[in-house]
């Protein structure tokens, strides 16, 4: 048993995981100040009785050093060693994508393969990359940082600072907002206001909720397919919110996807759906602990 920590910019989330099992969990709200987040996980940590606790981080993470992370105050922080002095115990500090795949190959949807891509889709976009087992990370703790992997020269604005990104162009609250700027500079619609699971229902009906759709399932069809074509992984899971419709935009997405892999690829690269989805920065913190 471990526990895991999902430190998110509004709310952490954290209960005590047994095989992929929650046994209890509770939220609470995420202190903004740095002082006052380290103190809140030390008093989560002190009142665990075990060892094996792990916290996810959506950020760059290097050897549990938080280099930067743009929605939490803990950028340019040895938070492992922190905690380390104030708890008596080790943690283990990672990137919540990377938590997020490490759990689905250990207890989810990726378990009988080691090459895997795993990408999450909700605010931004995740992502993780496994090679033979083991997480790839980079140099400098950014190695799979894929939703800033650039897709349109000069296109919208992302966190990052730069244009164009993944995520900045095929997240979910990209959509969004790319369908609430259009309706801004007057295009018709019978809302203002659309989330992407109303898009992809009305999807068939309104012109503005087609537009965004194939813009959607574009662009996450052909960031994947270049994410495929450099690092050949057996299987490409997804998670977070966007996968709640999963079974109405997937086969449109791997269509996209189909056409822009190589040749030798096609057929052989599997997409599933995450099977952690609700729980899944717990279970996935807790996973980075386990042994």
């Amino acid at each position: 048993m471990s526990l895991g920590i999902d430190v998110g910019g509004t709310k952490i989330a954290y209960g005590e995981v047994a095989n992929g099992r929650i046994l209890w969990k509770n939220t609470i709200a995420t202190p903004q100040s740095k002082n006052e987040l380290i103190a809140t996980l030390t008093k989560i940590i002190d009142t665990y009785s075990g060892k094996e606790i792990g916290i996810g981080i959506p950020g760059q993470i290097k050897n549990g050093y938080v280099i930067f992370t743009p929605n939490i105050p803990l950028s340019d922080t040895p938070l492992s060693e922190i905690l380390l002095k104030k708890t008596g115990k080790r943690i283990s500090v990672e990137n919540d994508a990377n938590a997020f795949l490490i759990a689905e190959y250990r207890w989810g949807a990726v378990s009988s393969y080691d090459s895997a891509i795993g990408i999450t889709l909700g605010t931004g976009i995740g992502g993780a990359i496994m090679i033979e087992g083991k997480l790839w990370s980079g140099a400098h703790g950014a190695g799979a940082e894929l939703g800033h992997m650039a897709l349109i020269e000069d296109g919208p604005l992302c966190g990052c600072g730069s244009r164009g990104c993944f995520e900045a162009i095929a997240s979910p609250r990209s959509i969004e907002k790319w369908v609430k700027e259009q309706i801004k500079n007057g295009f018709p619609s019978q809302k203002t206001l659309y989330s992407l699971k109303e898009i992809i229902e009305c999807r068939n009906k309104e012109p503005i909720c087609t537009m965004a759709y194939e813009r959607f399932v574009r662009f996450l069809g052909m960031g994947v397919a270049n994410l495929v074509n450099i690092l050949d992984p057996d299987i490409v899971v997804f998670g977070g919110s966007g996968v709640l419709s999963w079974e109405k935009w997937k086969d449109d997405a791997y269509a996209i996807f189909n056409r822009r892999i190589l040749p030798s690829l096609k057929g052989k690269v599997k997409w599933v759906k995450a099977r952690f989805l609700a729980d899944s920065g717990i279970i996935g913190a807790a996973a980075t602990a386990s042994p």
